[in-house]
C-alpha cells in the first residue's frame, strides 16, 4: 500500500464515524458513517468545499438520516467495529487522492474525494444527489491548495527529489502484523509501554519505538513467522526479563537449546537471547550483547 499519514482532523472524522454507527446501533462503519461524521466535525477544508459548491452540510445529514434505519447492535460501547469494504475503499481513494496530489497528509478534503469518487454507497448517492462530482470536487479541492497544502503541510509536499537520495539517510519503518487490533493496541501499549502515535484504523496501528516507527498492519488473519519479526537489545537481559515476566510477559522455552530459568539462551559469541509473543503469534526478542 502506498504510504500515507492522516491529519489529526481526519482521525478525529474516523473516531466519530465509529460513533455515528454506534449511535445507530450498526455492528458495522459504512460510508454513510463516514459522511455523517465528516459533517457533524464541522470545519477545515472539506466544509470549504461544500459551501462553496452549494452544497448544505445540514442537508446532507438530514438525507443521510433519512435514508438510515437504527439497527440491532448489542456492541453498546464497543468501538471495534468493521468497516465495510465500501468505506474502506473510500479510504484508499482519499490516500489515492492525496498521494496524487504530491500532499504529505490525507486531509478531509481528500475523504470527501474518496466519499464520492466511491460511487455506490450511501454517502456517494447523497453528495451526487446535492450536486458534487468528482470533477468538481477535485477542481475546488486544487483551487483552495493555490500551490499550499491544507492543514498545516509543510510546502516541502511539492519537493522534488534529491538527486543524492540514499535510503541509508532514511529512518527505517518496521512492520508486524495483527489479526486482533483492540489486543495489540493493549499488548504494544500498555504491556510493552510503546508510545502509541496513532490509531490508522483500519490499517494500522502506529507506535515510537525509540525513535523507530512500528506499524502494526490490521490483517484478516496472520500466520505467525518461525523466526523473530521484531527485537529490542536491552543493557541487562535479566532486568528486562523479569519487567517483562511482572507485565505478564510469558517466555518462550525450545527444544534442545539451553535455556535457564527465566528462557535466556546463550549463543557462542556470548549473546544472551529471550524470545516471547505477541497475542497474534509473532515471535519477538529481547537481547544483550557483551
Amino acid at each position: 500500500m502506498i504510504g500515507f499519514n492522516f491529519t489529526e482532523r481526519v482521525r478525529n472524522v474516523l473516531a466519530m464515524a465509529r460513533h455515528e454507527a454506534l449511535r445507530l446501533r450498526h455492528e458495522y462503519v459504512g460510508t454513510e458513517h463516514l459522511l455523517l461524521a465528516l459533517v457533524r466535525e464541522g470545519d477545515g477544508p472539506a466544509m470549504t468545499v461544500l459551501w462553496n459548491l452549494k452544497a448544505n452540510p445540514d442537508e446532507i445529514r438530514q438525507s443521510v438520516d433519512k435514508i438510515l434505519l437504527a439497527g440491532r447492535s448489542t456492541a453498546a460501547g464497543h468501538l471495534d467495529l468493521p468497516y465495510t469494504s465500501r468505506a474502506k475503499k473510500v479510504l484508499e481513494l482519499a490516500i489515492a487522492e492525496a498521494n496524487d496530489l504530491k500532499h504529505l497528509a490525507v486531509g478531509t478534503e481528500h475523504l470527501l474525494f474518496g466519499l464520492v469518487r466511491e460511487d455506490h454507497g450511501i454517502a456517494a448517492q447523497v453528495l451526487k444527489a446535492a450536486g458534487l462530482t468528482e470533477e468538481s470536487v477535485r477542481s475546488e479541492i486544487i483551487r483552495l491548495l493555490g500551490g499550499t497544502p491544507l492543514e498545516s503541510r509543510s510546502s516541502a509536499a511539492h519537493a522534488s527529489m534529491p538527486s543524492a537520495f540514499q535510503l541509508s539517510m532514511q529512518p527505517i519503518v518496521a512492520f508486524v502484523a495483527t489479526a486482533d487490533a483492540d489486543a495489540a493496541l493493549r499488548f504494544y501499549r500498555d504491556v510493552l509501554k510503546l508510545p502509541l502515535v496513532s490509531e490508522e484504523i483500519p490499517f494500522a496501528l502506529v507506535f515510537d519505538a525509540k525513535g523507530t516507527t512500528l506499524r502494526v498492519t490490521i490483517v484478516e488473519r496472520v500466520i505467525p513467522a518461525d523466526y523473530t519479526v521484531l527485537g529490542w537489545q536491552v543493557s541487562d537481559i535479566k532486568m528486562a526479563a523479569k519487567t517483562l515476566e511482572a507485565a505478564g510477559i510469558v517466555f518462550q522455552h525450545y527444544e534442545g537449546m539451553k535455556q535457564d530459568e527465566a528462557g535466556v539462551w546463550q549463543s557462542p559469541s556470548g549473546a544472551k537471547i529471550a524470545w516471547f509473543n505477541d497475542p497474534d503469534g509473532n515471535t519477538l526478542s529481547i537481547s544483550e550483547y557483551s
